[in-house]
Formats: structure tokens, sequence, C-alpha cells
């Protein structure tokens, strides 16, 4: 099964707004794919000020298919008092692409109904996301959004561009002016090229050796306490670290590199 990430570039983003995307990022794919039918494995979700990434290790090519009941009118009105279907049930039947022999009578909490069974799923994971991706992003929640330019969608900050890729394809769609493709931007002053991503399996290596962007925040924290601990340890001295302030600091870099000040 392919991995697939998605990457969201912006202009920089407050820190203290990334936590809460990233817990938004995780719930609602795992829900609108669950619900899809698509198994996965492996959701990895990170964030820099300039970039939401979404990152699946294995994503099912097909969804599973699954049968369910489709409940129409009640059984009183879709058939008068001679036995004959009403213009409701041949409605029914019709919109649903059987005939009114396939129908059936289904027993509820509110009495019977005619309905049908139809099966479900079995969708292209790539159409899924297509339509899944911008859905989700659209709808992200922020403590305040803004418009850019004249068009009228919103995002926490202006986006820049939108990597998406199921393995080597691009998963397509367009939002905020922006058209999703196979390539990402890296550190502001370290990189000043696109950079080509073939694989969403090697998004992580890539952005970290021609991007110099260290995506994962554990990561950047840890280079963070490490570093500081260490020049602080050469002058005979410690830090006296506190939990919040790092919160804000990684969030506010994508490449730390601790100085002595």
């Amino acid at each position: 099964m392919p991995a697939f990430v998605l990457e969201i570039g912006t202009e920089e983003l407050p820190a203290r707004f990334l936590a809460g995307v990233e817990s938004e990022l995780s719930k609602r794919f795992s829900t609108a794919l669950a619900e899809a039918g698509l198994l996965f494995s492996g959701v990895t979700v990170c964030s820099t000020p300039r970039r939401l990434v979404l990152y699946i290790h294995e994503l099912a090519d097909t969804a599973v298919t699954r049968e369910e009941i489709v409940t129409g009118p009640a059984l009183k009105a879709a058939y008068d008092n001679g036995g004959r279907p009403t213009r409701a049930a041949e409605g029914f039947a019709k919109t649903h692409g059987v005939t009114l022999q396939e129908t059936f009578t289904q027993d509820t909490e509110k009495g019977q109904y005619i309905a049908v069974r139809k099966t479900v799923g079995g969708g292209n994971a790539l159409d899924i996301l297509t339509a899944v991706c911008p859905a989700i992003i659209t709808a992200l929640p922020f403590p305040k959004r803004m418009r850019w330019g004249s068009g009228d969608f919103t995002f926490a900050r202006p986006l820049r561009w939108i990597l998406a890729l199921l393995g080597s394809t691009v998963v397509p769609f367009s939002l905020g002016g922006k058209t999703s493709g196979a390539t990402s931007l890296g550190h502001r002053v370290h990189t000043t090229t696109p950079i080509a991503i073939p694989n969403a399996a090697e998004y992580f290596a890539i952005m970290e050796q021609k991007g110099a962007v260290t995506v994962q925040a554990s990561a950047r924290r840890k280079v963070i306490r490490e570093g500081g601990d260490a020049l602080a340890t050469e002058k005979q001295g410690r830090i006296l670290w506190k939990d919040a302030l790092l919160d804000e600091v990684q969030g506010l870099c994508e490449h730390p590199v601790p100085v002595l000040g």
C-alpha cells in the first residue's frame, strides 16, 4: 500500500496555532477515511511556521465494499389501498436504480417502510482524496482567519503551495488560488528553488536533506534542548527550561540552531 503526504504551505503561522491544527488534521482525516471505507495505518501530523503536514504510512488503493439498507417512504405511503404502487414508491425505486420488485419491507421503530439494499464503498483512493483534501483544508478551525488578494477563501495565513502525493501520483485539486503538485519549498534562507518530491515515502528525508527543514516538532525541540544544554555546560551553567517557552520556540523555526547569548 502506498504512502500519502499532504503538505499545506503557508506564510508564517503563529506558533500558538500549530498544536491545535495538528490535532484537527489528524482527527478529520482519520474520520473521513474511515467513513469512506479506506483502510490506513500510521498517521503522522507535523507542523512548522511555514507548513502543515499530514503523512499516512500505508493507504489502501480502494475502499472496502459493504452492504447497507436504505429506507424510503412509509409502506402506507408507498402503496394505495388497492396495493398499487404510488408515485412516492416509484420515485424511490428510480432514485436508487432498482425496480419495485427489488424493494422490500423494512420494520423500524417508527413502523414499516420500503427499502433497498445497496453496495457502497469500493471507491478509488485517489478519487476519495481528491474530494476529501480540499474539504478538510477549508474546514480547519483557527482562532483567527484571513483572506488575501481578491479571493473569498480564508485560512490562518495565505496559502503559498500545496503538495499532495499518493505514492508517486499527484492528488489533483485547487484551493485558495493554488493547485496541488509534487513540489515543496524548503527553508526560506537555506534554499531558494522548489524541491521535487518523487514519492510520498521520501518526503521527510528529502525535506531534511535538500530543504534544510526539520518537519517534526519533537525533533526541533530535541535539537534546541540538547544544543542549549551543551552550550550552557561549556560555561559551567545550566538552563532553567520552561516547557511552555519550548513549545513556542520550536514553533517559531524550521531549522533550529542554538547559540549562546
